[in-house]
């Protein structure tokens, strides 16, 4: 817990403000340099937070999708706080208590964030097949990019201290900032490692199958004339009513809306990776209209696209519980997936070819 505090006072930022010499006429430091936090801007993003929080409360409710829910919430929640501690700085720059909120809370957020949406995808296999699954098992999805996550959280956490402890002997305090970065890089080396899966998902469900779709069916249609629908054989029968029985507008969006979100909070952290690379009180620090646009917006952005295309209304929550595989995929569960996909295109043909029966 000290450690975890120190990151918060960590002396990399008094070392840059004793450099800068940005003090009242007491001597007292200004723990933003030379900006005050915006009250309008600040007060309206807890406005607006509030808003989204009483949203998810509801459909936590109505969709039953707790570990998103609670993970949405729990990061809404915390952008709360953290915008909290930033109207209080408005009011005093020098106190240390609402900068220490607001470091915390806006610098953790997004972990929450993302650890909702990387569930997402292993959902995504189990709704259209275990065969998409890159990874030994759905779960590992979940499980590999939280802890690495979470990981990248502590080693921030741990660079601020060494930096807290290096600055108040006197000592250089670059070592911990480093470390500090490290930690921030390894979080966007995990969701790129995520977003090259998310594609390679994504590039298989919509343009692999259309073109098999072009080889075996039908080599004359245009390949975006291919919809959905008429790919629909190919994927999980158990879930054919949560893709296209009706072809549904949140389904049928959710990966945009997902992606749109990924990409946000990405530009979030490579934002805050060259804020701190350029120091605690650089050019970036200073200056609020970086940290509106490319922080506040972005998560905002991120958290409103999936509060409209809510995963629970995407995969129609009131009515389907998704389990995820836990142990590892065999050849087996492929197969016997296979032999259920091949009855299901069979049943069809069957149902078509029958005299009397609709076409």
């Amino acid at each position: 817990m000290s450690e975890f505090n120190n990151f918060l006072l960590n002396s990399t930022h008094i070392a840059d403000m004793a450099i800068s010499n940005v003090t009242d006429s007491s001597g007292r430091f200004s723990y933003y340099g030379t900006l005050v936090p915006s009250l309008g801007y600040n007060a309206a993003m807890i406005a607006i937070w509030g808003v989204l929080l009483i949203i998810h409360g509801f459909q936590l409710l109505a969709y039953r999708q707790y570990w998103f829910s609670y993970s949405f919430i729990a990061a809404i929640i915390i952008e709360i706080v953290g915008y909290g501690g930033r109207v209080g700085s408005h009011y005093d720059v020098y106190s240390l208590g609402p900068y220490i909120v607001q470091s915390i809370a806006l610098v953790i957020a997004p972990v929450a964030t993302m650890a909702g949406l990387y569930y997402q995808l292993a959902k995504l296999i189990e709704i259209y097949g275990l065969r998409f699954c890159r990874l030994p098992s759905p779960t590992y999805y979940s499980k590999i990019f939280i802890t690495f996550d979470v990981a990248s959280f502590f080693i921030q956490s741990a660079g601020g201290g060494l930096a807290g402890a290096l600055a108040s002997s006197g000592s250089d305090s670059d070592a911990g900032t480093t470390l500090f970065i490290i930690g921030l890089a390894i979080q966007i080396a995990t969701m790129t490692a995520f977003a090259l899966l998310w594609a390679d998902f994504m590039y298989r469900i919509y343009v692999k199958s259309r073109k098999e779709y072009m080889n075996t069916e039908n080599r004359n249609i245009g390949f975006w004339q291919i919809s959905q629908t008429m790919i629909d054989y190919q994927f999980r029968p158990k879930y054919s009513k949560i893709r296209v029985s009706p072809e549904r507008f949140s389904f049928k969006y959710f990966p945009l809306a997902f992606m749109l979100s990924v990409i946000c909070v990405f530009v979030r952290c490579i934002y805050r990776l060259v804020e701190f690379s350029s120091g605690f009180l650089g050019n970036i620090s200073v200056h609020e209209w970086y940290f509106i646009a490319l922080d506040g917006i972005m998560m905002l952005i991120a958290t409103v696209s999936l509060t409209i295309f809510h995963p629970g209304l995407a995969f129609q929550g009131k009515s389907y519980d998704i389990r995820i595989t836990k142990g590892k995929v065999e050849s087996e569960s492929v197969n016997n997936e296979d032999e259920e996909l091949m009855d299901h295109v069979t049943e069809e043909y069957d149902y078509e070819m029958t005299p009397g029966k609709a076409t």
